[in-house]
C-alpha cells in the first residue's frame, strides 16, 4: 500500500525540477523510502539466482542506485562507477555507510578514450541524473520529463571524463546495473567478454537507445530480454510497448539463458 502510494506520487514529482529536487534529496535521507525506482525489486530475484557475490552499478551518480540496492540486500558488496567527479564526496560517504562498497571515478563505453559530458542546471538546479555524453539526448531527456518550456530554460554545463571498457577492470559481477543515459550500448559492447564469461544478471535504462540492437546483441551472446512487472512481482518475455520513460518502466532485463529457470516468469503479457 505505502510503495504503491510512493511510486504514484514519484510520477507526479518528476513534472518538475523543484519537487524532484526536493524528492531526490529526501530519498539520500529517509532511506526507507527507497528504492526509488520499483523496478528495482526485480534485482531481488536476481540476489536470490547468483552464484560469484558482487553488484556493478554502472552510472551510479550520487550514490541513489547503490542506497536503493543496499534496502534489497545487505550483504552483496557494491562496485559503482560514475564519471562526474561532483559526485566524489557522496560516494566516498557511502563507503562506511554501505560496506562492503567501493567506487571508480571513471567513465564506461567501448574504447578507452575521454569524451565531454553534458549536466543539466535549471534555475540554480543541478538535474545531475540526466547527465549524458550527448547534448542533445540531455535536452532531450529534459523535455521528455518537464516539458518544453523547462527544457528551453535549462543551461548546460561541460566537464570532461576518462572513459574506459568494463572488461578492462576484470570484475566478476552477478548482477550488472546500467544507467547510462543513451550510452547504454557502448557499455554493453565494452563489457562483452565479462558478460560471456561471468554470466551476470543485467538491468539496463534503454529508454532512450534503439532497442534493436540489444536484442540482436544480447541473442549474440546468449541472453533473453525480459521485462519487470512490479504489481505480480515477475517477469515476462521483453514487449517493446513495455518501455517508456515513466520512472519504473525505463529498465529491461537481460538474464543468461541456462539462468531463465530461476525467475518467476509470466508468459501472458503483462502491463508495465
Amino acid at each position: 500500500m505505502i510503495n504503491s502510494l510512493k511510486y504514484r506520487l514519484a510520477k507526479l514529482v518528476e513534472t518538475h525540477p523543484y519537487p524532484w529536487f526536493v524528492a531526490w534529496t529526501l530519498m539520500h535521507k529517509l532511506t526507507f523510502l527507497l528504492p526509488h525506482d520499483k523496478s528495482y525489486f526485480a534485482l531481488r530475484h536476481f540476489c536470490r539466482g547468483s552464484d560469484n557475490q558482487l553488484f556493478v552499478d554502472v552510472g551510479a551518480n550520487s550514490g541513489i542506485s547503490a542506497l536503493s540496492f543496499r534496502r534489497l540486500n545487505k550483504e552483496i558488496p557494491i562496485f559503482s562507477i560514475e564519471p562526474n567527479v561532483l559526485h566524489a564526496k557522496s560516494l566516498g560517504k557511502f563507503s562506511k555507510q554501505l560496506q562492503p562498497f567501493n567506487y571508480l571515478l571513471k567513465g564506461v563505453g567501448n574504447e578507452e578514450t575521454e569524451e565531454t559530458f553534458y549536466t543539466p542546471v535549471y534555475k540554480g538546479v543541478v538535474l545531475h541524473t540526466f547527465t549524458s555524453f550527448s547534448e542533445e539526448q540531455v535536452l532531450e531527456a529534459v523535455r521528455k520529463s518537464f516539458g518544453s518550456k523547462i527544457a528551453e530554460k535549462t543551461m548546460i554545463n561541460k566537464s570532461n571524463a576518462h572513459i574506459i571498457c568494463l572488461d578492462q577492470l576484470k570484475l566478476k559481477p552477478s548482477i550488472i546495473k546500467i544507467d547510462a543515459e543513451g550510452f547504454d550500448y557502448n557499455v554493453l559492447l565494452g563489457a562483452q567478454k565479462t558478460l560471456e564469461v561471468e554470466r551476470p544478471f543485467l538491468m539496463v535504462e534503454a529508454c532512450h537507445s534503439d532497442i534493436e540492437r540489444f536484442d540482436l546483441f544480447f541473442k549474440s551472446i546468449g541472453f533473453e530480454m525480459l521485462n519487470y512487472h512490479y504489481e505480480v512481482n515477475a517477469f515476462s518475455p521483453y514487449h517493446v510497448k513495455s518501455l517508456n520513460y515513466i520512472s519504473g518502466s525505463r529498465n529491461i532485463f537481460a538474464v543468461p539463458s541456462e539462468k531463465m529457470k530461476l525467475l518467476p516468469i509470466n508468459h501472458k503479457q503483462l502491463s508495465a
